[in-house]
């Protein structure tokens, strides 16, 4: 039996049957509304004002790797300062224009917007908007009426995908159709998985699960998981998934049995459940629900789901509003989480430059005794110029400053005369006795400093356990701390985690620009390499090398935020770096990416060496 599962800790996918539901909305709410705005706020990201059925409508179209998804949206971001060539694209051809069609290809994650002029045929000027919302690949693309790619927000070329390019002015190629696996919109799949429950009626729910999810079109994990658990022995027999209750949530009859059929002793229940998904949906016939943690929404789906609590599931009137409202908290928390792992860095970093210069300060203070024994043997070399022989490395003289007048061996340096040893002791002496105070004024202001720190510390604890940790109170915190001095460490850094200005110092170092807006530096010498880590990267920027092999240093960009960057771009990076190696030549070359923080260059080492660790191997054809 499998227990049903916290919604806390559940991600719910943006799968095929979702947008099916979404693209069932869509249909009814903006067919033959007008294009009046189109906006592109992030590279990944696109807002589409549509007016219909007398409303101002914003369809939101993302290919960010974690967040793909096409949805309304309530929010109106504000654009690019510089709009991408992908919107430039966008409004010179569809702007004014009208929505003819929204489709789902087949049963797969592939949204197609058709726009074109009102009030007239399918001609030349129309243009389809496609929406691949499948994870690391997602993209977003125009195509015109004869299937040629007019601009993408991610330009794929053959250096990055030598199978499917997606390249202005080349044709559009719809990514690997799901041939081979069962329609589930077939009648004679119903029979099929009913075959495969008769041969192995005593398969687990999570073996059902996979096995529907590699033969079944469109067939999430979700969703398999969904149906296997409504499968189970102990479901009731008549419930009607996705239009009723969970089965672990039915009432069982006082009194009676708690076993009902499984779907291997009842060959109705398996038709039962796959018809209140697919036949349902296909009459448009479904009944969105809203997940919850406790009071925060966290996903959406078109249909109650059997491996949830179902207090945790509350019907929506519409899909497409739940989702917006679950995808704006969970991209406005990985935001703030992003935020609160580089603020957290940059309070470690300052507390560990605090601590060094406490022991130092400490150190220092320890050291009064010594500075006057210097004093002392510098007073006694005077005393003794006539005694000391030049070159000599030691001499043994009375120590009047021993109550019992003892002898007291004194070091000297043999380059040095005997003046010159009593200068360098006075010199010692004053050093040792000047840095008293000033140490005693570090070490406490270390301590201050290292107890505000613990305090912001505790704050960030509390923050990243907020759904919302608020970049805007994140960014008060931080402009707190560095107006009493702290987060120095930072240096050359700005606040979003680039380089302060393009300045290279004349040092060796190219620069490009990848499809999704990050920046890529790459060094082409050994001196340049030094520069770019130990100069120009920030701590939280993704760092590459060519693991155990000569290569360039290459540096991501990240603007403070690592773990939003896609994967796309670290392939890409790490291609670059195979291409500037001893390994270019190679067929498959294994690159280490890590964050910059843990990449240090040895003491006294040659320009251009490094050591890093916490790496991840990425393997790449140049």
């Amino acid at each position: 039996m499998l227990e049903p599962t916290s919604s806390a800790n559940l991600k719910v996918p943006y799968d095929s049957l979702t947008l099916r539901a979404v693209v069932l909305e869509l249909r009814r709410l903006l067919i033959g509304g007008q294009v009046q705005d189109i906006r592109q706020p992030s590279p990944c990201e696109l807002r589409i004002g549509i007016r219909s059925l007398g409303k101002n409508q914003i369809l939101l179209l993302s290919c960010d790797a974690r967040f793909a998804r096409a949805h309304l949206t309530a929010s109106r971001e504000p654009n690019a300062p510089t709009p991408p060539a992908f919107c430039m694209a966008l409004r010179k051809h569809c702007e004014g224009a009208v929505v003819r069609a929204v489709r789902q290809k087949e049963f797969d994650r592939i949204l197609e917007i058709e726009i074109g002029p009102r009030g007239v045929e399918l001609d030349s000027t129309t243009t389809t908007i496609v929406a691949e919302l499948m994870g690391k690949h997602s993209n977003l693309i125009l195509v015109n009426a004869e299937g040629i790619v007019l601009e993408a927000a991610k330009r794929i070329s053959r250096k990055i995908n030598r199978v499917r390019e997606v390249l202005p002015g080349l044709p559009y190629e719809a990514p690997p159709s799901q041939i081979g696996r069962l329609n589930p919109f077939d009648l004679s799949t119903v029979a099929a998985v009913h075959a495969e429950i008769q041969r192995q009626p005593d398969a687990s729910t999570k073996e059902r699960a996979a096995w529907l999810t590699e033969h079944v079109a469109g067939m999430s994990p979700f969703l398999a998981l969904h149906i296997a658990t409504s499968l189970r022995s102990d479901g009731p027999a008549d419930v009607a998934i996705g239009v009723g209750v969970p089965p672990h949530h039915a009432q069982r009859p006082a009194g009676g049995a708690s076993h009902s059929p499984s779907a291997a002793e009842d060959p109705g229940l398996l038709p039962r459940i796959w018809a209140s998904i697919f036949t349902a949906i296909e009459r448009e016939d479904f009944r969105p629900v809203a997940i919850y943690a406790g009071q925060q929404i966290v996903a959406a789906y078109p249909y109650p789901v059997s491996h949830i609590p179902t207090e945790a599931q509350r019907p929506v009137d519409e899909l497409n509003r739940a989702l917006d409202l679950a995808y704006s908290a969970a991209v406005t928390h990985a935001t703030g989480s992003a935020i609160v792992a580089e603020l957290r860095g940059e309070i470690e970093r300052d507390r560990k430059r605090l601590l060094r210069q406490q022991d130092i300060a400490q150190r220092t203070l320890q050291e009064a005794d010594r500075a006057e024994l210097n004093k002392q043997a510098g007073e006694l070399v005077l005393a003794n110029l006539w005694r000391i022989e030049p070159g000599a490395a030691k001499v043994t003289v009375q120590d009047y400053f021993d109550p019992d007048l003892g002898d007291r061996v004194l070091s000297l340096d043999p380059k040095l005369s005997a003046q010159e040893n009593a200068d360098a002791l006075f010199r010692r002496y004053r050093k040792i006795r000047d840095g008293q105070a000033t140490a005693e004024v570090r070490a406490a202001e270390a301590g201050q400093h290292l107890a505000i720190l613990d305090s912001a510390a505790q704050k960030l604890v509390a923050m990243e356990h907020d759904a919302d940790p608020g970049s805007a109170h994140l960014e008060q915190l931080r402009q707190e701390l560095k107006s009493q001095g702290l987060l120095q460490s930072r240096g050359h850094d700005t606040g979003d985690g680039g380089p302060a200005g393009p300045d290279l110092q004349g040092h060796k170092i190219r620069r490009q620009t990848t499809p999704e807006g990050y920046e890529i530096y790459i060094g082409e010498t050994a001196t340049a390499n030094d520069y770019l880590t130990t100069r120009l990267a920030a701590p939280n920027d993704l760092w590459l090398h060519v693991r155990a092999s000569t290569s360039a240093h290459v540096v991501i960009k990240t603007r403070g935020k690592p773990d939003l960057v896609p994967k796309s771009v670290i392939e890409y990076a790490a291609l670059v770096c195979a291409r500037h190696s001893s390994q270019k030549h190679s067929g498959l070359v294994p690159v280490d990416y890590t964050l910059k923080k843990h990449v240090r260059k040895p003491r006294g080492a040659a320009p251009g060496s490094a050591d890093y660790h916490h790496e991840t191997t990425i393997h790449v054809e140049p």
